[in-house]
């Protein structure tokens, strides 16, 4: 995906420089204009970036007039400046800007990257707003699309569930306590019920003057609560939070359940997988031929080519099917098939288009090629599967490599 555009509007070159290295070091392309005019310029010619960062004096707008043409091209509009005077911060925020940031601010231009990381990250997520209040509904879907979420509207707990079963994307969910039938707080319990705080974030929403609601909303399982009426910049903040925090979660349970080199599971979510397989399932074992030799010959940059290699191939044959490193040179797939017939057609098309690739590592060829073997679905649970996958993935080795052994013995052809 090509990186994203960010216009920056600054006419200090001290403060452009150190802004245009941070964005830039993010993977953004930083656009800049210098003026009020030539930010204008820039937007008649048609470039319309992901977000803008203003300086709100400039030269020929000392009174943030420049802000009116970002708004106007529907441009999320970070502000930044040196007036960090109260009148000025409400001005500002009265605004649909994304957020204002003084520049004397400790860490200034880090908080505007994350900003920036935050927006951009955002166009991917869905948020969903639960409220039966139209009007309410609508408020919180503009502020949520001021910071890029895809928003979902629902006006009560059924139309909530039915949004969270379809879309499968909803990451930040909002719901008001005030509803007729199932109520925010009870509401809350069940969708933590069926989502856990690694895949959901929920914040609560009342009115209410009773001291207990957010304590409850809590205990129900939500991850935060605003009380109304809230402004935008508290809102925003709240957001971010949580949304970030969720994020922190995923990538502690992604590093706990995958494979860093491969992108794979790893064998703890191999075994958990099993688990859930509804049906009876194969088993392959995969290994790499005369690996020790590839890392001998390439050095372990090499080796480390040939793994990834191979598990964009496992991802690119088999998916839909759970495919694991599960340590070394060793993958499994499980297949969720008793037809090891096919099974075995499927793991040698795998196996001669890997031994096709060719990799260039400091300028000789690589070809990886993998030795393969195959339970029968009948094999008692996971740990019968890979044993009997095991003895048959020695045959295939004992065989003489880059081949597939199945259930009836039948070999692969050896790749020429």
């Amino acid at each position: 995906m090509p990186a994203a555009d960010i216009l920056l509007i600054e006419d200090s070159p001290s403060v452009l420089r150190p802004l245009t290295r941070v964005v830039e070091q993010g993977g953004y392309r930083a656009h800049t204009a210098e003026s009020r005019a030539a930010l204008q310029a820039r937007l008649a010619a048609g470039l319309r970036p992901l977000a803008a960062v203003l300086d709100y004096c400039l030269p020929d707008a000392p009174e943030g007039e420049a802000l009116a043409d970002l708004i106007a091209a529907g441009i999320p509009t970070l502000v930044l400046t040196a007036r960090n005077d109260a009148a000025t911060r409400e001005r500002v925020m009265a605004q649909p800007v994304v957020d204002y940031v003084p520049k004397d601010m400790p860490g200034a231009l880090e908080y505007v990257a994350m900003l920036l990381r935050r927006l951009d990250r955002n166009r991917a997520l869905f948020a969903l707003v639960i409220d039966d209040s139209r009007t309410v509904r609508q408020h919180l879907k503009q502020l949520l699309e001021r910071y890029q979420f895809r928003v979902l509207l629902a006006g009560d707990a059924d139309e909530a569930i039915r949004a969270l079963a379809a879309e499968p994307a909803i990451r930040l969910v909002l719901v008001d306590q005030d509803m007729p039938g199932m109520d925010g707080i009870a509401l809350t319990h069940r969708i933590r019920r069926a989502y856990g705080r690694d895949r959901l974030a929920i914040i609560g929403i009342s009115g209410a003057s009773d001291s207990t609601t957010t304590a409850r909303f809590i205990k129900a399982g939500a991850d935060d609560f605003l009380k109304k009426p809230f402004n935008a910049e508290e809102f925003h903040c709240r957001i971010t939070h949580n949304v970030e925090f969720l994020e922190n979660m995923e990538a502690l349970v992604r590093a706990a359940n995958h494979d860093p080199l491969t992108g794979l599971p790893n064998r703890r979510a191999f075994f958990a997988a099993s688990e859930q397989v509804g049906q009876p399932y194969c088993v392959a074992m995969l290994d790499v031929d005369h690996f020790k030799s590839v890392n001998d010959r390439y050095g372990h940059d090499g080796g480390d080519r040939a793994l990834t290699l191979l598990a964009e191939q496992l991802y690119e044959h088999f998916p839909g099917e759970t495919c694991a490193r599960l340590g070394g040179e060793e993958f499994a797939v499980i297949f969720a098939s008793a037809d090891i017939r096919a099974v075995h057609a499927r793991l040698d098309a795998f196996r001669m288009a890997l031994a096709a690739q060719v990799l260039n590592v400091r300028g000789r060829p690589l070809r990886v090629t993998v030795s393969v073997g195959v339970s029968d679905a009948g094999a008692d649970g996971i740990g019968g599967k890979l044993a009997q996958a095991d003895e048959r993935l020695y045959r295939a080795k004992a065989g003489g490599r880059n081949r597939v052994v199945s259930l009836d013995g039948a070999d692969a052809a050896v790749a020429g």
